[in-house]
């Protein structure tokens, strides 16, 4: 319901972007033709099911999900937005969990700060805090290294692979994980078109 509102704003060109992520959107406007609390009263006096409660960027910075959002003169800037409450707190690596298990978090960050386009200042410096908060759950340097090339490897390998048109569909198959021979079954199909789950 909320998607045919905004149509409205995008055509009356008081807004350039909209995006929403379950409960959380973020809107780029004219401040020439709207404000903050324009917008809000809009979208608020729709439907009394839907409230709109805006945040104000601060400093030209907004943080939306997990980006920090910097506005300048000639540019914008992303960063990555960690909550005050994080902690950097993963599954050690000394765990008893499958080794994939330990490796999701930092797979998960290396590939967020290999596909976000950031600086290289925010690069570096999300790159350090990986490092850190791999150091600190019993992960070497070493590890992580290994596992950013790997995840580089892939993402060259997908990337050629799209512009050649080769990109090809793979099949899924589920295994319910309850024992060290799911991974030797699943190993049989790497070489395959069918992906394991």
């Amino acid at each position: 319901m909320a998607n045919s509102y905004i149509k409205h704003w995008i055509n009356s060109k008081e807004i350039f972007f909209y995006t929403r992520y379950v409960v959380d959107i973020l809107i780029i406007f004219d401040a020439n033709r709207t404000t903050e609390k324009k917008n809000s009263q809009w979208f608020n006096g729709k439907d009394n099911n839907i409230k709109f409660k805006h945040t104000v960027e601060n400093n030209g910075c907004v943080r939306f999900l997990d980006l920090n959002i910097q506005r300048k003169p000639d540019r914008t800037e992303l960063g990555v937005y960690r909550k005050e409450s994080n902690t950097d707190i993963t599954i050690h690596n000394n765990s008893n969990h499958p080794q994939e298990q330990r490796n999701a978090a930092y797979k998960f960050y290396i590939n967020r700060l290999t596909t976000l386009l950031i600086t290289k200042t925010e690069n570096d410096k999300e790159w350090n805090v990986i490092l850190n908060t791999a150091h600190n759950n019993g992960f070497s340097t070493a590890d992580i290294n290994k596992l950013k090339q790997r995840i580089l490897t892939q993402l060259s390998k997908k990337f050629q692979e799209f512009t050649n048109g080769q990109t090809s569909k793979k099949e899924w198959a589920n295994f319910t994980y309850n024992g060290g021979y799911v991974r030797g079954i699943t190993y049989l199909f790497r070489n395959s078109q069918v992906q394991v789950a």
